[in-house]
């Protein structure tokens, strides 16, 4: 009897989840980004928020929560229900905080269920028009023979723009002096005015002043070359094989989401990410597609963890 109640409980329960996965959505879903408003990550949620409300007939929502790397909003999704009404916009600096901070609230591993993939940031590595720097091997061939003497600025100690160039100057041996600000557009002012000699930063937020004439691309930081800069090498061809940076973003829930919802969400931003009006807005962001499966997409967590602890100890970055 004991066995029939036990049979007769999780049919009820697999009834339960399934006409749940039917139904859903059935209220407005949330889309987090733990970054500010007009931000990679930001516009990335938006697009496929728009998209996602015309797909289910259904608000979708975008809420920003900014603060400590990423760590709020991250922190805020990781203890939602796992129902699939709140997910997260995630970034790598989801997974750089393991390593960056003493403590972190979430376990970047265990709390969250990887959905997939939706685009790739890389960085370009970038100087004022006026700088004596032609090509990134000049840069560091004279920071080689002048320790410390280089400056780089970056949008605060920890994210990708500071990470980047401290494992550059780790491979090529030599030694950059960084300047961290409390934003990226303040490191790129000064960059162009040559208070700091180079940064690296979001190939969307270069390209006006790239444009304009007021910064020059020396490299940019990905595995292979960009649409939007086609003619600027990366670091691997300018002369460090192995050199890879870039920010992952994807999306993902709470631990605990029911398989049939996941499948249905994953499903339906398949589907918007493999239209051409995506692919448009990727190239106009700088931004690269995401070449992985959702189910390859599970072992992101350990692998960008261990990646980021290594740069992050390179690096000597640390924050309270």
């Amino acid at each position: 009897m004991k066995l029939l109640h036990s049979l007769l409980a999780a049919c009820v329960a697999a009834f339960a989840l399934s006409a749940a996965a039917q139904d859903f959505p059935s209220r407005a879903v949330k889309i987090v980004a733990p970054t500010a408003p007009g931000t990679g990550t930001d516009l990335t949620a938006r697009f496929l928020a728009d998209r996602l409300a015309r797909e289910w007939n259904q608000a979708v929502v975008v809420e920003n929560k900014v603060g400590a790397n990423g760590i709020v909003g991250a922190d805020y999704v990781a203890k939602a229900p796992g129902d699939g009404y709140t997910l997260l916009m995630g970034l790598s600096g989801l997974f750089v905080n393991k390593s960056l901070y003493r403590s972190i609230p979430y376990d970047p591993e265990k709390d969250f269920r990887m959905l997939l993939g939706v685009n790739d940031l890389y960085l370009a590595l970038v100087v004022p028009v006026n700088s004596p720097f032609k090509t990134m091997k000049e840069l560091t061939d004279y920071a080689g023979k002048n320790p410390g003497k280089v400056t780089y600025g970056s949008a605060g100690s920890g994210s990708t723009t500071h990470l980047g160039p401290a494992l550059l100057g780790s491979m090529a041996n030599v030694e950059f002096r960084h300047i961290p600000y409390k934003g990226g557009a303040q490191a790129i002012t000064d960059t162009i005015s040559g208070q700091v000699d180079f940064a690296f930063t979001a190939i969307a937020t270069a390209a006006p002043q790239l444009a304009s004439g007021r910064l020059r691309a020396l490299a940019v930081s990905g595995s292979h070359r960009t649409k939007g800069l086609p003619n600027v090498p990366t670091v691997a061809e300018s002369g460090l094989a192995g050199y890879t940076v870039s920010s992952k973003t994807f999306l993902a829930a709470p631990a605990g989401l029911p398989d049939a919802v996941a499948q249905k969400i994953t499903a339906s931003v398949a589907k918007i990410i493999a239209t051409p009006e995506y692919q448009k807005f990727l190239e106009a962001q700088g931004f690269e597609p995401e070449t992985r499966s959702p189910a390859q997409y599970q072992a992101i967590p350990a692998e960008e963890v261990k990646h980021w602890a290594e740069i992050v100890r390179i690096s000597g970055a640390r924050a309270e």
